[in-house]
């Protein structure tokens, strides 16, 4: 997915949520 993003916690779930957010935002 997302490879060299600044924002990769170790969690899975957080990842997700991350990613989530980020898309929330565009």
């Amino acid at each position: 997915m997302i490879s060299n993003a600044p924002f990769m916690p170790s969690d899975p779930s957080e990842r997700f949520a991350m990613i989530f957010r980020a898309l929330q935002r565009s």
